[in-house]
């Protein structure tokens, strides 16, 4: 592997993250998705990604950046989607009122998108930057087309996230992401 580092891949809700960690791992770059949240805590997450050099797509993690950045110096990928698009997915899904966490995460992202070693690209652009996506989160491994073209019109989300997000424990969610 020519540069192997951890990557982490900040966005919003709704921005393919699931497809996106579906799509790297079946082309050699593991990666979690929504890891923060479903770990025991904070500190066990990153243990995790330390100790198994994966990547990791957490829609909350934008929230704990500073500390991420500290304990693993990771590529960073963000995913930039209209905001407005992302209240509209999440209201058909029964997922409404989240309007100031959305726009509190906007906002970080926004600021993230600044630092080095940062690649930022639009929700839209996804599929046609797909290579570049690839190169930038595995340190310059050959793009894969092959398994992108296999799975590139999956349609990867959690029919019953609302179920899914009941079932975990939301004070443990909250107390790892530090809120």
């Amino acid at each position: 592997m020519k540069n192997k580092r951890n990557f982490i891949i900040l966005s919003m809700p709704r921005s393919r993250t699931a497809w996106l960690s579906l799509y790297l791992t079946l082309a050699g770059l593991p990666c979690e998705h929504e890891l923060i949240a479903k770990s025991d805590s904070f500190e066990s997450a990153i243990s995790k990604i330390k100790s198994q050099e994966i990547g990791c797509c957490d829609t909350g993690q934008i929230l704990r950046l500073n500390e991420i950045k500290d304990e693993l110096n990771p590529r960073i990928l963000i995913i930039k989607r209209d905001i407005n698009d992302i209240k509209d997915s999440l209201s058909k899904i029964g997922i409404n009122g989240v309007d100031e966490l959305l726009s509190k995460q906007n906002d970080l992202l926004n600021v993230a998108s600044q630092e080095n070693d940062t690649l930022t690209i639009q929700f839209q652009d996804i599929d046609s930057r797909i290579e570049e996506i690839y190169s930038f989160l595995s340190g310059g491994l050959e793009f894969k087309k092959e398994i992108y073209d296999r799975v590139k019109d999956y349609n990867i989300q959690f029919n019953n996230l609302i179920e899914y997000t009941s079932s975990l424990d939301q004070t443990n969610i909250l107390n790892n992401y530090g809120i």
